[in-house]
């Protein structure tokens, strides 16, 4: 394949990720293993067997292989979408039956979902709003090339802003606030660009500022994070917990880390969910500030590039359009969990793409990094002018 047409540095920095996820959750569940082989041990009274260690072993590794098999499906998503032709994902058909199938697996994990930590968010074994970010982006992209800013009124831009609040609305009762604002803002980045009336953005904004606010007084317990996030030493013993041994684990770090399954912190004080949304603080403390930084460049690479493509598409609306929402989404996603983890933000439960554990998510952000690949396919870098080649300047 001509070289200038394949990004191989987004496709080596998406593997890079993914492969770095697959370590840290086996350092992660390490933990969880000793625990069970202590469990083991005193059920039996006795040493451990052969076949009892093989089982423990193996218990370690399910969450790896799990996750890894989740890894080669995305693999499949990625590549599926980066060979397709652009026209096909351009087909109006199969882009509002995927969105459609996502928001019906929204409303339906309302009501038949499976309650996990105080939220609805699975049903099928998946999580739908992982999906949706992909889904609304893609139907973004879709009905605003559609529309010509520069003749289009205003009044055109209402039944977009409709959708995308009933979806905001189905995530936000799961309830995920989290994914809600990484939603919204992705949206409202990508009418942006589109040419949406400034004037209807800054007022949508406001009106979800309030309905964010009402969703913490409702809630409570979103309003409580502000408070710990505000002073997580205060309430150590409750929902501060999480959130100083977060900084601890970095902390701890230094610059070149403690070494790769040697974190202190995920043995003793950082709950299980870790695997999840705090797996940033366990990667800063086994591979410290060096390892940290170089996870935080590799998002920077991606975020470069997916502007860089968006900009070569600007004359193709749709491909251009939707290359900056689903940047938009993998690179706010990741700011705000490196944000939570690092304490800069309030917990909202993010996790880290490419990295944190979950099915659902990995095989998302895979499935949005072959969309913008395909649209790299589509419009290629330009080739460098050869010096050689340039006409002579014509003397005055």
């Amino acid at each position: 394949m001509d070289e200038r047409r394949f990004s191989l540095t987004l496709f080596a920095v998406v593997i890079g990720l993914v492969g770095l996820g697959l370590v840290m959750i086996y350092s992660v569940s390490q933990p969880l293993a000793l625990a069970r082989a202590a469990r083991v041990a005193e059920q039996s009274a006795g040493a451990l067997t052969t076949a009892q260690i093989d089982r423990l072993v193996t218990a370690q590794e399910r969450l790896v292989r799990k996750q890894a098999g989740f890894g080669l499906l995305g693999l499949a998503f990625m590549l599926g979408v980066m060979a397709a032709p652009l026209d096909l994902l351009k087909n109006q058909r199969l882009v509002q039956a995927f969105f459609l199938v996502c928001v019906a697996l929204l409303a339906l994990v309302l009501g038949a979902g499976i309650r996990e930590l105080g939220s609805v968010r699975r049903v099928f074994g998946i999580q739908p709003s992982e999906l949706a970010k992909v889904g609304l982006c893609a139907y973004l992209a879709l009905v605003l090339s559609k529309l010509d800013p520069r003749t289009a009124a205003t009044r055109r831009f209402i039944p977009i802003y409709v959708v995308v609040g009933c979806v905001l609305g189905l995530i936000i009762l799961e309830p995920h606030l989290g994914c809600t604002l990484v939603v919204a803002c992705t949206a409202m980045v990508v009418l942006f660009v589109a040419g949406a009336p400034l004037r209807q953005l800054l007022a949508i904004t406001c009106a979800g500022g309030g309905a964010v606010v009402a969703s913490m007084v409702v809630t409570g317990y979103q309003l409580d994070r502000v408070r710990v996030w505000l002073d997580p030493v205060k309430y150590y013993h409750g929902l501060g917990y999480q959130a100083v041994h977060c900084g601890t684990a970095l902390s701890r770090g230094g610059l070149v880390g403690r070494g790769l399954g040697r974190s202190i912190e995920k043995f003793f004080y950082l709950p299980p969910e870790s695997i999840n949304d705090s797996i940033f603080a366990v990667l800063g403390e086994e591979m410290g500030f060096l390892g940290a930084a170089t996870v935080a460049i590799l998002f920077g690479i991606v975020a470069w590039h997916g502007l860089a493509v968006a900009r070569r598409a600007r004359n193709d609306r749709f491909a251009h359009l939707l290359a900056v929402g689903l940047t938009t989404m993998l690179f706010l996603q990741a700011m705000i969990n490196l944000g939570v983890t690092s304490g800069l933000l309030p917990q909202t439960g993010v996790g880290l793409p490419f990295v944190s554990y979950g099915g659902s998510s990995l095989v998302a952000s895979m499935l949005a990094a072959g969309l913008l690949l395909n649209v790299s396919l589509a419009y290629p870098r330009p080739p460098a002018e050869d010096p050689e080649k340039r006409a002579p300047a014509k003397e005055s």
